[in-house]
């Protein structure tokens, strides 16, 4: 009898790690195709607010141009005044940089304000929260000299939330699209310079 007792628990035992290795698996698949459909509505906007991404400065209102970028002299810097003093996902936001690469929106740079909202709520922690709350789970890391960053990568578009020891974030949203061109056309500088030789 207790041999028969044994063997039946030892068959529970093993049905009850089955079930929980199916419930673990099934939970993975639901929270990958919920991070795929969060990272697949990013591509399909493909644009920061009201500007798509690879639209000419030209055709959006507004921009006023602050400088050229120091690394690469046809990346050009703008903002625009209807900014000030805007919140994103309840943070308080200091600064909002445009960056068009020969004319397309290219790439978008946002800091928020050191501090707290009007709530109590540190700015950096709240555009992390909305980024999750838009567009999924991130890959996340830690680093020494950068407190925590969060990646979402989709097809077309990317963004990078960096929270820093100073007690913000910045948030990187850039077109794929738009960097592989920089990147061929670095390439095809080195690649012609070879004739200087």
């Amino acid at each position: 009898m207790l041999v028969s007792c044994q063997s039946h628990f030892i068959l529970y035992i093993e049905s009850m790690k089955t079930i929980f290795a199916l419930i673990l698996l099934i939970g993975l698949k639901l929270q990958i195709s919920a991070q795929n459909q969060s990272i697949s509505a990013l591509d399909e906007k493909y644009a920061f607010r009201d500007i798509a991404f690879e639209s000419k400065v030209s055709e959006n209102a507004n921009f006023t141009f602050l400088k050229t970028d120091e690394n690469n002299k046809d990346i050009k810097i703008y903002r625009r005044a209807s900014d000030k003093g805007i919140e994103i996902g309840s943070a308080k936001i200091k600064t909002i940089d445009y960056h068009f690469y020969k004319d397309k929106f290219y790439m978008v740079v946002i800091e928020t304000e050191k501090g707290k909202n009007n709530y109590g709520e540190k700015n950096a922690d709240l555009i992390i929260r909305s980024l999750v709350a838009n567009y999924g789970q991130a890959h996340a890391t830690e680093d020494k000299v950068v407190t925590q960053q969060y990646i979402w990568r989709g097809e077309k578009t990317y963004i990078e939330a960096i929270q820093n020891v100073t007690g913000t974030t910045k948030v990187i949203i850039k077109s794929l699209i738009v960097e592989n061109e920089i990147n061929r056309d670095k390439q095809n500088r080195v690649t012609n310079s070879s004739k200087d030789w």
